[in-house]
């Protein structure tokens, strides 16, 4: 449930996309709702596998066969990219047939296991395989957080969603990989689970990480975030393999959002691509939220929102066959004060 990420999957944080696509936004693929996390396999090589097949095996930490765990080929460079998708088999191996000539991304999701390569906040590249290789996944237990979220007045909060967001690994390195999410009850509690070791910021908001999920009466409030106060007053949340951080409670803010939003200018721009935009927000520890603004989009315009008062950064970048092409020439800054801000234009070069 993680974010490196095989296809485009456009539903977000502060707007309605959120970005997922075989690039490496440093880490885990996630779906939210589920608890799987892609796996980043190594590779060798096996002289009784023919020209044509990728073939593999998805393994716990201590050497078990995973069955049914769903791995993913993504072709990658080419003009009509390749991609399916299989389960493994009992033995937990897979293989791809008919491969034609190229590389591919090859990701793993099993329920409440997290791909033990990204552990380290240093392993952010993925490995590119070819037909003929074979491939070995290994997955570990995940971690989990749980707690409550309650409104002022101490009432459970039911379908409120529940961030999870790794800022750094076991041994204190930065990293940005990705987001876990989930849902409260009605008694106002959440569990996240599948989760790598590290430490966490924890987000409470009222936005729906789909729109089969039910509206609450937050949804255009800013976050809240644990414990229970603003994104430059965040505590992390320490969790370890196989562990689970009890307590995580949040009492949420009902503070109405600001928005910004604006349009983006790429001469580069071919169809069926798009531009990626990172909003942070200064004086905080937290990446920032991360969305897309696709060519076919009218207007190219994006917006952010459910934001609070204070200064941010925004950035945008654009990659075509996983290399960057055009970006912009250094950070906007904007100012929220009170209200909306409109009309910003972010130009790549």
């Amino acid at each position: 449930m993680i974010r490196t990420i095989s296809q485009l999957f456009l539903k977000a944080r502060g707007t309605s996309i959120f970005i997922a696509m075989s690039v490496s936004v440093a880490a885990f693929a996630v779906i939210s709702g589920s608890s799987g996390v892609v796996a980043s396999p190594s590779k060798t090589l096996s002289s009784t596998q023919t020209n044509d097949i990728i073939s593999g095996k998805v393994t716990d930490d201590s050497g078990r066969p995973l069955d049914s765990a769903g791995v993913t080929l993504v072709q990658q460079g080419a003009t009509h990219n390749r991609v399916e998708t299989l389960t493994t088999d009992e033995n937990g191996s897979f293989t791809f047939k008919h491969v034609e000539p190229g590389n591919y991304n090859i990701s793993a999701i099993y329920n409440g296991y997290a791909d033990e390569y990204f552990v380290s906040a240093g392993n952010k590249e993925r490995q590119l395989y070819s037909p003929g290789d074979h491939v070995a996944i290994r997955m570990i237990k995940g971690g989990a957080i749980t707690g409550k979220v309650v409104d002022q007045q101490g009432r459970p909060v039911a379908s409120m969603s529940v961030f999870a967001f790794r800022n750094s690994d076991p041994a204190g390195h930065k990293c940005s990989t990705g987001w876990v999410s989930a849902l409260t009850d009605d008694r106002g509690v959440y569990r996240i689970f599948g989760l790598l070791p590290g430490s966490y910021i924890v987000e409470a908001t009222g936005k729906q990480t789909s729109y089969l999920n039910p509206v609450n009466r937050f949804f255009f409030c800013v976050p809240t975030y644990y414990p229970s106060s603003a994104i430059n007053k965040t505590e992390q949340v320490v969790v370890a393999s196989a562990g689970e951080t009890t307590g995580i409670n949040i009492i949420f803010r009902d503070i109405p959002g600001r928005r910004i939003s604006g349009t983006v200018t790429n001469p580069k721009w071919i169809p069926h691509s798009f531009v990626e935009i990172r909003l942070k927000h200064l004086g905080s520890n937290y990446e920032g939220d991360l969305i897309a603004v696709r060519y076919e989009d009218q207007g190219h315009s994006f917006e952010f929102l459910r934001l609070e008062d204070g200064d941010y950064e925004l950035t945008a970048s654009y990659q075509s066959g996983g290399k960057l092409v055009s970006r912009t020439e250094k950070p906007v800054v904007v100012s929220v004060k009170g209200g909306n801000v409109a009309g910003i234009n972010l130009a790549l070069y």
